[in-house]
């Protein structure tokens, strides 16, 4: 008989994966598009945290519902470091990107800290428990789960059905054919890049529901991100939802069995197993493994199917 620890582990990481979803989405976007790596992407969920602490202190306000305030401050803020750091970066070889987009990552963590201090945060959620068949939820993270995948929605009806988003699938396929057509492709960057940051913000306000806030939470859910990029696969949106319940599984069961100090461990085992096995179910992924590979300076081989 499969314990009750372990089954509210698994339906406990099915939430995190709503979270990680709409996080992951962003940063599948801003790859696609600007062929950078962005390893700052994390520190824009920190700060979303941060901006969930923020209303939550000041103004006393729901944390589940603090998407609605984090959305368009990312935003503002993707389009500020786009403008000052990215945008030269574009087109420029991938260890310039990486090493920029690091540096990024520092300085964010060390703003948050001088400006919030680098003591732990937290929030507190006013919606009550769930016991469902004698497991206890939190109605809370339910609802994290429900909002992420309405964010996740949304965007895939944006980037289907509207302008907007067909001129960034178009950058994204070739932007120098998309640019003989009339596209814009460095406001179609920039607007990626908001989009991307500011998704990256949504999930940082669901995720303060669940994990302490710190300064240095980024970095554990920037590495969640990348691992569900490469198992769901570049340009994959529902590759990409279902490598996030995955992963939020693994998350949860691991931490069950093994505790919360190998969770880190658990994230680099995965990471490097997919970068070594190319997913069969995904063969976009091999283009995201070919640019770390390139980066780490590995040789790749031709396989003749």
């Amino acid at each position: 008989m499969v314990p009750y620890s372990l089954i509210e582990s698994i339906i406990g990481g099915i939430l995190l994966g709503g979270i990680l979803a709409i996080s992951a989405l962003g940063l599948n976007m801003i790859f696609g598009v600007t062929k950078i790596i962005n390893f700052a992407h994390g520190e824009a969920l920190m700060i979303g945290a941060y901006v969930t602490y923020w209303f939550f202190e000041l103004y006393s306000f729901e944390p589940v519902f603090t998407s609605i305030f984090t959305f368009p401050i990312l935003a503002i803020l993707g389009f500020v470091i786009y403008e000052l750091t990215i945008r030269p970066l574009v087109g420029k070889p991938s260890l310039s990107a990486l090493l920029g987009t690091y540096g990024l990552s520092i300085f964010l963590v060390n703003f948050v800290r001088l400006i919030w201090s680098p003591r732990w945060k937290g929030v507190k959620t006013s919606l009550p428990n769930v016991d469902v068949f004698g497991l206890n939820f939190s109605a809370a993270r339910l609802a994290t789960c429900l909002i992420g995948l309405l964010g996740a929605c949304l965007l895939y009806i944006f980037l289907k059905k509207t302008l907007l988003g067909r001129a960034i699938r178009a950058t994204a396929q070739d932007a120098d054919t998309a640019t003989l057509m009339g596209v814009n492709a460095n406001y179609t960057y920039a607007i990626t890049f908001m989009m991307g940051t500011a998704l990256a913000g949504i999930g940082g306000s669901l995720i303060s529901i669940t994990y302490t806030i710190t300064p240095e939470m980024g970095t554990l859910f920037n590495l969640m991100s990348f691992c569900i990029v490469i198992l769901g696969g570049l340009g994959s949106f529902t590759g990409t939802i279902i490598a996030a319940f995955t992963v939020g599984i693994i998350a949860t069961v691991g931490a069950t069995i093994f505790g919360m100090t190998f969770q880190s461990f658990i994230f680099f085992t995965v990471l490097t197993l997919s970068l070594l096995i190319r997913p069969r179910w995904s063969a976009r992924a091999g283009t995201f493994k070919a640019k770390f590979k390139e980066i780490l300076g590995l040789k790749t081989r031709r396989r003749s199917e």
